[in-house]
């Protein structure tokens, strides 16, 4: 069952600025793929925080990501092991293999209720940069996530649920899988931590 049939959609207030949330309920599964030993719990050093929600350059310090996946697909796809084709017949998936060097995947529990800020919603107000396009557009989304965790760490008092990072839905073109980038400080409070293993379908 997707993902989208076990989150609630809301707007909170954080810290002054509209802020679109997905609320993903307990024990949910949150998949996320590895070709490093550690890799399926850590995040990459700052010198290598270099994806969509990363740091803008200048901060790369100033906090980690854990990106997630709604799915085991949405995995394949964020990793490239899983790509769209076109061919003449249309649309078609492939799966690549690269010796030595093969992904396993790891399935994360949420402990319990968790919010991420939905950085594409039309409802982010306005106080937020736009990344709809447009030069430089990966370091637009480094600055709307920046600005999301600037404001998660000034708002003052309890949040119904709490906020532990962003969502969007995957830019791998034939995906339209989520993807949930985890703030690293919320990781051990957020989720029960799963065991690598062989993805579903390989070679």
């Amino acid at each position: 069952m997707s993902i989208e049939n076990n989150t609630i959609h809301g707007i909170c207030n954080l810290d002054g600025a509209v802020a679109p949330i997905y609320i993903v309920g307990k024990h949910l599964p949150l998949f996320r793929g590895s070709s490093h030993p550690d890799g399926h719990w850590e995040t990459a050093p700052p010198h290598m925080r270099n994806q969509r929600c990363d740091p803008p350059d200048g901060f790369k310090s100033e906090y980690s990501v854990l990106y997630l996946a709604e799915s085991e697909v949405t995995v394949e796809f964020e990793l490239r092991r899983l790509t769209s084709v076109k061919t003449d017949r249309g649309e078609e998936l492939g799966r690549s293999f690269q010796p030595g060097r093969q992904a396993t995947l790891a399935v994360h529990l949420s402990k319990g209720p968790i919010a991420f800020v939905d950085v594409e919603s039309p409802h982010l107000g306005s106080e937020y940069p736009s990344v709809n396009g447009g030069k430089d557009e990966i370091e637009k989304w480094r600055h709307l996530t920046q600005m999301v965790y600037r404001k998660l760490k000034a708002h003052v008092g309890d949040l119904a649920v709490p906020i532990v990072g962003v969502t969007y839905r995957s830019k791998s073109r034939g995906c339209n899988g989520r993807v949930f980038a985890m703030f690293a400080e919320f990781r051990d409070g957020a989720l029960e931590r799963g065991e690598p293993m062989p993805f579903t379908v390989d070679r």
